[in-house]
């Protein structure tokens, strides 16, 4: 047996012994004890930024291994129960009088069926090549629906956005406000911001007076919204590190 699922085990028997003497309910008793094992499993993850060591990898593979388990709960109750068992061999159980009275089966359903079975077959040897199929259907039907929804969110409202009118700004309102009226600067800085951003993507003549100083103006508006977007990310990361602290410092150790 390795050290790290002899440290596993006695991590979680310890545990264990420790958690069943904080409360005197049921209640109370696994309430504590999920508090503990959360506690642990944080500082367990954490402790990577020491070094790599079997505390952390154990947690690693604790954590991959309950999301694995969850996300296929998931997928049978809301995807196969209401999907496939309700639809093809058995109505819902909701359905009473009329509905359930017209209720068929819906053989369409096993069309999705098969390809999703023969995702399955990448296990044999002799039928793997029937994964092909369903790869096929999944990645070209996933194109087809999203293109429509990518076309009208990133191509038609950004375009949208920039067929405005600059009419009526004013160049000094009155502070903090950069936008006075219907329209204002805001809308005169999106129109630049495209024009100078596409510049800089043209590549078919040098970039060299007016085009060339377009250009750099591009890549100043660039690096804005790359510097907004990595800064946003990095605001997102730091608000999960501050909820773990929180957890930590309050339901594990009741000091804040």
């Amino acid at each position: 047996m390795s050290f790290s699922t002899k440290f596993a085990i006695l991590a979680i028997v310890g545990v264990l012994v420790f958690g069943s003497g904080f409360a005197t309910d049921s209640y109370e008793s696994l309430k504590t004890f999920g508090v503990l094992i959360a506690a642990w499993l944080t500082l367990a993850i954490y402790s990577f930024l020491y070094q790599d060591n079997p505390v952390y990898k154990f947690a690693e593979h604790v954590f991959v291994g309950i999301a694995a388990a969850y996300g296929a709960i998931v997928a049978f109750w809301e995807v196969i129960v209401p999907k496939v068992i309700y639809e093809l061999v058995a109505p819902a159980p909701e359905l009473t009088g009329t509905a359930l009275r017209d209720w068929a089966p819906q053989w369409i359903v096993i069309v999705p069926v098969f390809f999703g079975l023969c995702f399955f077959t990448r296990f044999t040897k002799k039928y793997d090549y029937m994964v092909r199929w369903s790869l096929a259907f999944l990645i070209g039907g996933y194109a087809g629906a999203r293109l429509t929804g990518f076309a009208e969110g990133d191509l038609v409202q950004q375009a949208a956005a920039t067929m405005i009118p600059v009419t009526g700004i004013d160049f000094f309102p009155p502070a903090p406000y950069l936008r006075v009226g219907e329209y204002g600067m805001n809308h005169l800085l999106i129109i630049v911001g495209v024009i100078a951003t596409l510049a800089y993507f043209f590549f078919s003549k040098p970039h060299r007076g007016a085009l060339g100083v377009t250009a750099k103006v591009g890549i100043w508006f660039l690096m804005l919204a790359f510097g907004a977007s990595f800064g946003y990310t990095v605001m997102a990361r730091v608000s999960l590190l501050i909820g773990r602290f929180l957890f930590l410092m309050s339901d594990w150790l009741g000091v804040a």
